[in-house]
């Protein structure tokens, strides 16, 4: 060997060691073609703090065709089976066929001469090797399974989720719903203890299983590490790229020029784009209950004094709603004086929001709970049929029930309370929570779920009856009326 030829075979065995140890020389290695742009490099750095240990819980929310699924439902299974042959990986999408996809091909890359020459010592079982499940020499296993599939007795070191839901299903509630039922008790139970996620998604709907699963993880104390990249970079996500990143620049111009970035964006109906190509969905709105009308409370200031607080329900446990996945949900609210409307005028608080599919028993111990975590001056439940039974064991408990007898349907209601928000009299907390909430009513009618706008809608009503709030359209007759600020609302 001359001395051009021993430069050269040392030149390739550092790369190959670089690429054992570094994600981006591992994926320039076994993937000659694929061109490198900054969010690449990003990404590149989260992998390697996943197989550190030192990163858990990892969300990719990206445009169409800026690699995330080659990055991480591809190369990252390979180079994680790569350094940790023994182990296990669960891989999901929305269907079978879909994520086997992804199996075959990570299951044809370990068999690759380029891979080959990285992690010599990894092979593939002959006896297993279907795409959906295979197996290497050392003991590991891939899975693959689409949303609800079956993985009872299956494991996994790292978890993978890449769109778990389609571009059809995306404003499905049911849809959703399934999601959010299937997750904890199905993939999460699947895990390893101490076993990492990886949760890649292009953004189509606010309320979106990924979406979801923020606020979730927020109310149990989790963090996701989110790496949100529009096409067209803003401030936030310029700042995330680094790198010299700055706002109105494309996110790949090596592939997706600005200026074919801006020929889409012509072509696309604008809740497209947000959604699609700037990963920012907005919900298809009713029109009745805008989420521009709200007031928001900022974080960090310290809340209002509450004058009343009102507890509002819709219950749904029958054996008929439990089969049709209906919530039951509950809103919370605080009346206060409003000093920026003038003395004496009032406005309401969103405190807190819960929806579950739950039966009765576990409703009635849900009702108590709030009870005590808020202590209500009324807790309001529609008279209907499934609300009956907890409205009765409720008052037997003491608690300050009123019932709630509709006199007009669900839109007539939206449409009688609209004014109230509109003017500026309804505030939630900046909280993602809230954000939910407010996106649900916002879609109202044309959304799946009404239950949070039937708990809304019903106590601003009463609150309005009760003289608590003033409607723009209500004659100011009796000021003191409409300015009541310590005596109960009137209620039937």
């Amino acid at each position: 060997m001359d001395l051009h030829q021993l430069l050269e075979a040392e030149a390739k065995q550092s790369q190959i060691v670089k690429a054992r140890e570094s994600f981006i020389d591992y994926a320039q290695r076994v993937r000659p073609d694929l061109i490198i742009g900054r969010h690449h490099r990003l990404l590149a750095r989260r992998f390697e703090a996943i197989l550190s240990g030192k990163l858990k819980r990892l969300m990719i929310f990206m445009p169409p065709g800026h690699s995330k699924s080659l990055m991480g439902s591809i190369l990252l299974p390979s180079w994680f089976l790569g350094r940790y042959p023994q182990r296990r990986v669960l891989h999901i999408s929305h269907t079978a066929e879909l994520v086997q996809g992804f199996g075959r091909e990570v299951r044809d890359l370990l068999q690759t001469e380029e891979y080959r020459e990285i992690f010599p010592n990894v092979e593939l079982r002959p006896d297993v090797k279907a795409v959906g499940r295979w197996h290497t020499t050392h003991g590991g296993i891939y899975t693959a399974a689409g949303v609800g599939g079956a993985i009872s007795g299956k494991r996994g070191d790292l978890g993978i989720l890449d769109d778990v839901i389609s571009e059809q299903d995306a404003y499905s509630e049911v849809a959703r719903r399934t999601f959010k039922q299937w997750y904890p008790g199905g993939f999460r139970t699947r895990l390893m203890p101490g076993a990492p996620i990886v949760w890649i998604n292009t953004r189509w709907a606010f309320n979106d299983p990924a979406g979801w699963e923020r606020e979730q993880a927020e109310e149990r104390g989790e963090a996701w590490d989110v790496v949100e990249l529009p096409a067209i970079l803003d401030d936030v996500a310029a700042a995330i790229l680094g790198d010299g990143a700055k706002s109105g620049e494309a996110l790949f111009p090596e592939l997706w020029p600005l200026k074919e970035l801006e020929a889409i964006r012509a072509e696309l109906p604008r809740s497209q784009w947000e959604a699609l190509y700037q990963q920012k969905p907005r919900p298809e709105e009713g029109g009745i209950l805008k989420p521009a009308w709200w007031k928001r409370w900022p974080n960090g200031k310290s809340m209002p004094n509450a004058l009343h607080i009102v507890q509002s329900w819709d219950t749904a446990y029958s054996t008929e709603a439990l089969k049709s996945n209906s919530y039951s949900a509950r809103s919370t609210w605080a009346i206060f004086e409003d000093e920026n409307r003038g003395s004496g005028m009032h406005a309401m608080l969103l405190l807190e929001a819960w929806r579950g599919r739950v039966d009765y028993p576990e409703l009635r111990r849900e009702a108590m709970k709030a009870y005590m975590d808020y202590k209500p001056d009324r807790v309001l439940v529609e008279k209907k049929a499934s609300g009956l039974s907890l409205v009765q064991d409720l008052r037997k408990s003491g608690l300050p029930i009123s019932t709630y007898q509709p006199d007009r349907d669900k839109v007539a209601r939206a449409y009688a309370v609209q004014a109230m928000l509109e003017s500026g009299q309804i505030w939630a907390p900046e909280r993602r929570w809230a954000d939910e909430f407010i996106q649900d009513l916002a879609q109202f009618p044309n959304g799946d779920s009404k239950d949070w706008t039937d708990t809304a809608t019903q106590a601003w009503l009463l609150l309005r009856n009760g003289h608590w709030l003033h409607h723009p359209d209500d004659k100011d007759d009796d000021p003191e009326q409409t300015r009541r600020s310590s005596r109960a609302p009137a209620y039937g």
